[in-house]
Parts: structure tokens; sequence; C-alpha cells
């Protein structure tokens, strides 16, 4: 399958919080992490496979490209429905259908390239069902399809919510609806049902309760005269369809990741390897275990769970464990040393003072460093910034390999060497899991560079697989790392 492949520039440096970017900073929006499309149903790609070789779908992604471009250096209000409305106004300037069913194809078309990966797919997606489904509520009201429902008097349920939310203030937005240059459809959206109570005045409540408290709410308000019938029936849509939501990834916050640590710590020795081909391949897994293992990438988890800063503080807990281990290809580091001063009086009465040096060995220089990283890990939670949160092993890697500090090869070249380390088919399978998880089952084809394979190996054996340590010698005082 063609492959499009842009990769990132050594140096790179933007302001995300004002997507000051050039046209070469897009790059970092191409798939370099996800081998397996997981956004859509990859017999999809029969109905464009005939795209893929041809010109078009070069001009398709410089449209796209373009478009992003554009969007991310708005300096007004960036709205997420104006990223794809800004696609189709491209789109039909050279000459190409937009229209609903085009443009998924085309998005598809860009996953398929790897120009997107399956975040940003299944977002732009999203964005491009919903605009044609509230497009298609404003045609059948302008068209008289839909007739306007009658007001009538408030339900007991309505009177209670009216009691304890302030409903003029929540609407007052939708009086007219927005038109993404000044208000943005999803923040407002997202702003009413994050505020509503229920009937007995809770506001803490999950986001299944404020869903269906804003069902009678949007009625309320229709009756109530604050939102037009068209509103109404927008905003019952988008109650009904908070798929966008569902992830808690709004495309600010991706964007914000992609340029703040996306391949952020690609060791040098990787900047100068040739590019690798990402194909889709089954590697040395039998399709059995391939079908196991058809689960949703744990990238979309971090993203939801960590800022781009958070993502790089993870990271650099396995950069400094590396480093500890003399594995970073970037760092040279001599052997840890234990030196233990002794003085004593002699049979003269003389005061006598000797060294002892003792070097580590490579099994005692992994147990200290794997003790550090979990102390790191530790203290990591212990920051305000991660109040309430529990950080995993798991994430640990995840994010070193967002951040490029791991490369595929080496999570997978781990793997192939169980025997050093755990012959338990069991926990192998775990193993397997865990690769499966990150990457899918598709190979980066390129000798594996044998950098952090140690440290890594060794640290998914010791509680990545298992997500979080619960055996008791990890429970002992963590400043001990001699077993």
């Amino acid at each position: 399958m063609k492959t499009i492949f842009f990769f990132l520039i050594a140096g790179f440096s933007i302001q995300v919080s004002a997507f000051d970017i050039e046209m070469s900073d897009l790059s970092l929006m191409n798939n370099d992490k996800e081998a397996e499309i997981k956004s859509f149903h990859k017999k999809d790609i029969q109905d464009f496979k005939h795209l893929i070789y041809a010109p078009e779908a070069s001009v398709i992604s410089d449209i796209f490209y373009q478009s992003m471009f554009s969007y991310l250096n708005e300096k007004n209000v960036k709205c997420e429905l104006s990223a794809i409305d800004l696609f189709k106004r491209n789109l039909v300037a050279k000459g190409f259908q937009a229209d609903y069913s085009s443009v998924e194809t085309y998005l598809k078309l860009l996953r398929s390239l790897h120009v997107i990966d399956n975040i940003l797919h299944e977002k732009l997606a999203l964005i491009n069902r919903d605009i044609y489904e509230l497009g298609k509520i404003e045609k059948d009201i302008v068209s008289g399809r839909l007739k306007e429902k009658r007001r009538r008097g408030l339900s007991r349920r309505q009177r209670s919510l009216k009691e304890y939310n302030d409903v003029e203030s929540l609407y007052e937005n939708f009086e007219y609806w927005p038109d993404e240059t000044e208000l943005c459809v999803y923040q407002e959206f997202n702003y009413i049902r994050d505020h509503v109570k229920n009937r007995k005045g809770e506001g803490e409540l999950s986001r299944k309760k404020k869903l269906k408290s804003l069902k009678y709410l949007n009625e309320l308000a229709y009756k109530e005269f604050l939102i037009d019938y068209g509103t109404y029936l927008k905003l019952e849509y988008m109650r009904d369809n908070d798929d966008y939501n569902d992830s808690y990834i709004s495309l600010e916050n991706y964007f914000e990741v992609i340029f703040k640590a996306k391949n952020k710590l690609i060791t040098n020795d990787r900047l100068t390897q040739d590019a690798k081909t990402l194909e889709m391949t089954q590697s040395q897994f039998s399709t059995e275990a391939v079908s196991r293992y058809n689960k949703l990438t744990k990238r979309k988890d971090l993203y939801e769970k960590y800022s781009a800063t958070e993502i790089m503080m993870l990271a650099q807990v396995l950069v400094k464990a590396s480093r500890r281990m003399g594995v970073d290809p970037d760092v040279e580091a001599s052997a840890p040393v234990i030196i233990q001063e002794f003085s004593f009086t002699n049979a003269m009465g003389e005061r006598e003072n000797y060294v002892e040096r003792l070097t580590l060995d490579p099994q005692s220089q992994y147990n200290l460093a794997r003790k550090r990283m979990r102390k790191d890990i530790l203290d990591l939670q212990a920051m305000d910034q991660f109040y309430k949160r529990t950080i995993y092993y798991d994430e640990i890697v995840m994010a070193a390999y967002e951040t490029g500090y791991l490369s595929f090869e080496d999570i997978e070249y781990a793997v192939q060497y169980d025997d050093l380390w755990n012959p338990e088919k069991s926990r192998f399978e775990k193993i397997k899991d865990f690769i499966f998880d990150v990457a899918g089952y598709a190979t980066f084809f390129a000798p594996p560079p044998f950098n952090v394979l140690a440290t890594l190996g060794l640290s998914i054996t010791e509680g990545v697989i298992d997500s979080k340590n619960v055996r008791g010698e990890d429970n002992e005082n963590i400043s001990t790392f001699i077993d």
C-alpha cells in the first residue's frame, strides 16, 4: 500500500498556545505511531482503493494540509466545525465534491495514506457527520418538512429543573445558532451540559445523568421561548449524539500534544537513520493471535488522561532509567559505583583509613535503575499536577513511545527475547497483548537499534504488563535498591 510520510525536523519549535506554525510543522500530524487502522473498517478501503495510487491522492493531501494550516493559524476563535468547513471550501475550489459522503471518503483516504492517525481521523469524521446532520435539520426547517412542535405547559420535572437552573443564562448564547466566528457550537453545548443540575439541585453528576436532565431542559428552554424550534432540534441531536465528546479530546488538546510532545525526545541516532516504512503486515505473529489483540490503541487513553507537558514528564521517567542503565545512545554513562570509607586505629595507635570501591554488576545496575524508576513515578504522583491520578507503568512506556524516545522496534524487539527473562508463556502472552495495544500488529522494517531495549524489556516484566505492581517486594521502602 502506498505510504506518505513526513518526518520530524530537528530543532522544531512552535508556540502552540497561538498555533503560529509553518506549513512544514504539519508533518507532526502524519501517522508514525499506529500501525493498524482502528477508526474505520479496513474493508472500506475497497471503496476508494482506486484513489490511493491516483494523482488525486496527493492533491487531496495538499488541500488538507492547507486547510489545517489556515485553521491552526486562525487568530480569532478556532471552532472545531470550521476545520471541516475549511477543508470543504478548499475542496470545492479545486474542483472536488465536498458533500458528506465525499469528505468521509477523503478522510479515510488520508488515514490510509498515514497523513493522519486514528485519533485525528476519528475526530474529523465525527465533525463531518455533525455538520451534515445539523445542516439537514436546518434545511428541513426552512423547507417546511419539519412542523414546529407546540409549546405546552411545563411538566413537574421541568418545573423542578427551572427551580435549580438559571435557564435564561444557560441558553443565552443559543438565542441565535452560533456561526463559529465568535462562538463555537461544541463549546457552548458543553457549557450547558456541564453546568446543568438535576431536579434535586445536584450538579456533581455523571455525564449520562447530565444528558438525561438536559433532555427536559432543552424542551423547557423551547417552551419558554429562549430558543427557536430549529435550535431545539439541533441541541437534541447533539445530546443524542455526544460522540465527539466521548473521548474528552478536543482538537485543541490534540494539536497541543502533537506540537508540544510528539517526537520531542527522538534520540540523535534515530534522527540519522533512514526513514522507516510502515506496512500493514502481520509481523511474526499468527492470524489467530492478531484477532485476539484487536483493541483500540492506548495512545487515545494517553491523550485523554494527560496534557502535553505531563506526557513529557512521564516519558522523562524512562529516559532517566535508560541513562542509569547506560543504554541511552546519546549519553555516555559510567557503571554505578558504591564507595564506603573505613577508619580504624591500628596496633601502633595510629588512625588508618581505607576506601572500598564496589562497581555494580549489570544485574545490580538494572535493579538500581528499576527501583529509581519506581521512585520517580511515585514522586510524580505526589505532585499537585497529578493529583488523584494513578500513574501506571504502561503509561510511562506509552509516553516514551509518543515522544519518540522509544521506537516500535524497541517494544517489539523486547518481546522476541522473552526467554532471556521470562519463559512463562502466559506472561509472554501478556507482553504481546501490551505490544498490540501500543501499535497494532504491523512492523517498522528496519534493524532494531539496541539502545533502550534492556531497560524497556526488563521494565515490562517487572510491572508494565501488570499495569501496577502489587507484589510485596515492590511495596517495600522505595529507597532500598539492593534486593
